[in-house]
């Protein structure tokens, strides 16, 4: 065969679109994971650039880690276990799973045009809990709208490979082009009857209230049974009505580009220097540092897991409180609280192995 029929074959079964950048989702197979293990808390962002959501509920507890347990050609997945159940499933109760995509990153798609282009999703599930789930795009901006599918679940701990695809959306309006959100992509986990009365599944609805949200969504055992699992891996968002082999990026490009809505900067685990800082106060030394650019200017927090200090070639000092702020999107600073500090000398930061820093600029 030619090279160019073979060229030409292979940009037939990719939909005429890129080789490269097909997949619009961030950290689909699961690898980054900077900040560690999750609970089930409301707006809990465990593996990098998921999301998730839990309301409602008064019982139900469990965890959310990486594990290395994935189908072939992968190796992480995203875990939720079920520790303490709730005893019933209430109607005002729902659960889901996110990523949240930025506006800025979702401009190709024309929504709102003549033009606009159809959307494929596909994924590896894998749960204890057999039956009919829902997934689903959500759009806030402008003319609200969302688009409910189903998927099913067959068999019980066994990896599932689904596919669903979203019609082209041409008679809403548009995604603003800003670094704000520009559609919600939710895996339904559970959803009380307040939020999946919302008529028929269609293409695109406008949104009506809660009832639309969870549309479709059949399947609450999750929550109401104690060391159910649920996992998830190998997501991929792409234009165009079929699904394409997953696009493996590189650990560093992925973590690039998880870093741009959160990054944990940890201290070193020799305590060497992390950054240079002056004495601003007797009580206070200001040490400034970079950070990889942020979609917005971040918050910023410090951990407590170890001591800081602040020294140099004549003196050292052990701080009893460290805090920060941001300065913008790729600067901050850091302030510790110390005794009998020399004004505008200079001093270096360290830490005890342990501690690090959070920046979050997640949507």
């Amino acid at each position: 065969m030619s090279k160019a029929r073979e060229l030409a074959e292979l940009g037939a079964v990719y939909n005429s679109g890129a080789l490269s950048n097909r997949n619009i989702i961030i950290n689909g197979a699961m690898q980054i994971y900077q900040k560690g293990a999750g609970t089930y808390t409301n707006n809990n962002i465990a593996l990098d650039r998921w999301k998730f959501t839990i309301n409602g509920n008064d019982e139900a507890a469990g965890t959310i880690t990486q594990v290395a347990d994935a189908p072939s050609g992968f190796a992480t997945s995203l875990k939720l276990t079920t520790t303490t159940a709730e005893s019933a499933w209430a109607a005002n109760e729902y659960s889901h799973l996110s990523q949240l995509i930025e506006a800025r990153n979702l401009q190709s798609f024309g929504w709102g045009t003549s033009s606009a282009k159809p959307l494929t999703l596909s994924f590896y599930v894998k749960s204890s809990v057999t039956g009919t789930f829902a997934v689903g795009i959500y759009k806030a901006d402008n003319q609200a709208v969302i688009s409910n599918k189903t998927y099913t679940i067959n068999s019980a701990n066994t990896w599932e490979y689904k596919t669903v695809t979203f019609t082209a959306n041409t008679t809403n309006d548009a995604i603003n082009n800003d670094n704000g959100i520009g559609f919600y992509l939710n895996w339904h986990l559970a959803a009380g009857s307040d939020y999946t009365g919302g008529g028929s599944l269609t293409d695109w609805t406008n949104y009506g209230g809660d009832t639309f949200w969870a549309n479709g969504q059949a399947t609450n055992v999750l929550y109401t049974t104690n060391s159910s699992t649920w996992q998830l891996t190998g997501c991929q968002l792409e234009v165009g009505t079929e699904a394409t082999p997953f696009e493996h990026r590189s650990f560093g490009d992925e973590l690039a580009r998880c870093k741009r809505y959160f990054e944990r900067l940890l201290v070193d685990v020799n305590s060497s220097a992390f950054a240079l800082g002056y004495g601003e106060g007797a009580s206070q030394i200001r040490t400034p540092f970079k950070y990889e650019t942020k979609r917005s200017n971040p918050s910023l927090a410090v951990s407590t897991a170890g001591n800081w200090e602040f020294v140099n070639g004549v003196e050292s000092k052990t701080a009893s409180a460290v805090t920060g702020s941001a300065l913008g999107k790729q600067f901050g600073v850091i302030f510790g609280t110390v005794s009998g500090a020399t004004i505008s000398r200079v001093y270096y930061a360290r830490a005890s192995a342990g501690e690090y820093i959070d920046l979050d600029s997640e949507l």
